[in-house]
């Protein structure tokens, strides 16, 4: 079949080859580049002691060559041969009426809850009127069709569609005009289709932090981007096949490690880019200007979306965390790493790191915990491991001067985190170290 006998199709032709002759193979654009090329290359060519074997011809002929033939098979000079097929090229086109050329339709990664992002590019030799996104959520339902926006200075257009159903099929296509009338759709018939599954995990990313100066530092001492993850579950989630990125239009970006998360409890993510620090250091940082993480779960050659959010400029050493926990909306609140999350309140004071005294620290025995304060009410003293298990718990009693003496008899050596909470509130942190 002889695709240009199509009225569609040889428009389309005519409209590129006009395009290519305007720019890409104009002799305006041409001759200066080639005799920019000249510039570069003559010194070069005047020295090649083969020129001369090849026909006889000299680094005369060479510049020649440029402007004029030099006989016998070479009929043109590079610039006089341009100019004849350009002239020859613009006998060819024939000007007709072209409808609108939609380019492709691209679609964002489909986030259940996350605004779905489309965009296309659409060329004409006239002027586009409309370029609208038509789509329906079953095949048999009536379409709706919305405009899309121009980008200034391109030909591309684009429009985000929110409310998408959690699990479900959108059926859509693209359709433009212009000032002549003339109408074109992608697809031509029919429509795209794009799936929005939703996991069925209850993984969630509860907190983050895209800003830390001095909030909580990693095993390395290093004050890193983190992500809270929290299993909102009754069973525990093993994480195999389970990812977690920042672009939520590459869902694999970082596998998470395979182990397993208890029900109601957490695990704490190091967005650093310092995967040799260990299982739980990511190959990606969060930007504090704003950007998004996702979760994502991979079943076959699919991934489903377990979680997303997305977020603009962040304070610093401040998180954005779900009150409640897993289910509720983001907040700003004082960083609460593995800890239930708490709106930032002022009926508590911060104790600062001098008023915590823990020792020894490293230990392989014992700890002897004293906040060395006036308080007003008792201490809650936490120790979590850093996949966010809380492995012991007590009061200091501020009456008795806060203090306290632990004794550690079964856990293994690592890194533990150490939480002090004065009515319910998270006060405090320190990092020991078990040996």
């Amino acid at each position: 079949t002889n695709l240009l006998k199509e009225s569609i199709f040889l428009n389309r032709f005519n409209f590129y080859l006009s395009e290519i002759l305007e720019t890409t193979f104009n002799p305006n654009q041409l001759n200066p580049y080639l005799d920019e090329k000249l510039e570069l290359i003559e010194a070069f060519a005047a020295q090649d002691p083969f020129r001369g074997r090849d026909y006889g011809w000299d680094f005369a002929d060479f510049r020649d060559s440029y402007e004029m033939p030099l006989g016998d098979h070479v009929p043109y000079g590079l610039k006089s041969y341009i100019q004849e097929r350009y002239e020859s090229a613009l006998t060819q086109v024939n000007d007709t009426p072209l409808a609108p050329i939609i380019e492709g339709v691209q679609v964002s990664f489909p986030i259940p809850n996350l605004p779905l992002q489309f965009s296309t590019k659409v060329l004409d030799d006239e002027s586009v009127t409309s370029v609208q996104l038509c789509y329906t959520l079953t095949e048999t339902n009536p379409v709706q069709c919305i405009p899309m926006e121009l980008q200034t200075g391109t030909n591309s257009y684009s429009i985000s569609l929110t409310d998408l159903p959690e699990n479900g099929t959108i059926f859509y296509y693209v359709q433009a005009s212009d000032n002549i009338d003339m109408e074109q759709r992608h697809p031509f018939c029919e429509f795209f289709e794009v799936n929005v599954q939703q996991s069925d995990v209850p993984l969630f990313i509860n907190e983050f932090q895209a800003k830390n100066s001095s909030s909580f530092s990693d095993e390395a001492g290093e004050y890193d981007d983190w992500i809270e993850l929290y299993n909102d579950g009754d069973t525990s989630i093993d994480l195999k096949d389970i990812y977690i990125t920042d672009n939520l239009d590459n869902p694999s970006k970082w596998e998470l490690p395979t182990i397993n998360i208890a029900p109601k409890s957490y695990l704490l993510i190091w967005a650093d880019e310092d995967q040799e620090q260990g299982p739980l250091h990511a190959n990606f940082k969060l930007s504090g200007d704003g950007e998004a993480i996702g979760l994502f779960q991979k079943i076959d050659n699919n991934y489903l979306s377990i979680d997303a959010v997305q977020f603009d400029a962040q304070e610093t050493d401040q998180t954005l965390g779900r009150i409640p926990n897993g289910t509720g909306t983001f907040n700003p609140l004082s960083p609460t790493p593995n800890s239930t999350n708490e709106l930032m309140t002022t009926s508590v004071s911060t104790l600062s790191s001098a008023a915590i005294q823990i020792a020894p620290n490293p230990s392989s025995g014992f700890l002897n915990f004293k906040v060395q304060t006036d308080l007003s009410n008792d201490l809650l003293v936490k120790i979590h491991n850093f996949q966010g298990q809380e492995i012991y718990s007590n009061v200091l009693d501020h009456s008795q001067g806060a203090s306290l003496i632990w004794t550690n008899d079964h856990l293994p050596n690592g890194i533990y985190m150490i939480q002090f909470l004065e009515l319910g509130k998270v006060v405090g942190y320190r990092k020991i170290v078990l040996q």
